[in-house]
């Protein structure tokens, strides 16, 4: 059974989020309002499994702006606790990501580095290093980790100034002047969009249709 044919309402709202066509803002107040009302009962493992498997999916059928959306209703409800994944210090900026799948983080790590132009672009002060820290339990820096490789190619794609810091391959550092100096750059901002394409629907459900 897909979830088109779903009998049950969060199931039915879910099918109208990944399928093609529009999303009114009725929509999204029902989905947030179903995600609060039914995933938030969850455990804490139970709702970053949901949010991370909803989100890679609709990355991989490029449907990135629809991802930033659940991104954020996921963020809001406290699913990703950002006061663990994103810390502000005068000296360092952190952006942690690895409790998130890779669509997960590439949706994070676009949203975030846009958070960082708006700072810059009110006359926020840059700290001395910004890090994006891709490598703890299953993305060890001991191990190869195909979340470590998106992120680096992401990020090399657009020409930031982010390199690894040291022997530590789990951790994408580079000076807050340097990355400010990129973010501000002409085009960076338009690259950094986050909209929906038209991909085609991969193969694989990722658990959105049984």
């Amino acid at each position: 059974m897909v979830l088109q044919n779903s009998q049950i309402k969060m199931e039915q709202i879910l099918y109208k989020v990944v399928r093609g066509g529009s999303i009114s803002e009725k929509l999204w107040e029902d989905v947030s309002k179903s995600i609060e009302k039914v995933v938030t009962k969850q455990p804490q493992v139970a709702q970053v499994s949901f949010f991370n498997s909803l989100i890679e999916f609709l990355w991989s059928c490029g449907l990135c702006g629809r991802a930033a959306r659940v991104l954020s209703i996921a963020r809001v409800v406290g699913v990703y606790n950002d006061d663990k994944c994103t810390t502000f210090t005068k000296s360092e900026w952190c952006l942690d990501l690895h409790r998130f799948s890779v669509g997960a983080a590439m949706t994070m790590l676009v949203t975030w580095l846009e958070a960082l132009h708006l700072a810059w672009v009110w006359g926020e002060d840059p700290p001395e290093t910004i890090v994006v820290v891709t490598g703890k339990g299953k993305h060890s820096k001991n191990m190869e980790s195909a979340l470590k490789a998106q992120i680096e190619s992401r990020l090399s794609q657009l020409g930031s100034p982010f390199i690894q810091c040291g022997d530590n391959s789990g951790r994408l550092s580079a000076s807050g002047t340097a990355v400010q100096d990129w973010l501000l750059s002409p085009g960076i901002k338009q690259r950094l969009s986050l909209v929906d394409t038209k991909s085609p629907r991969p193969s694989y459900n990722n658990g959105l249709e049984k």
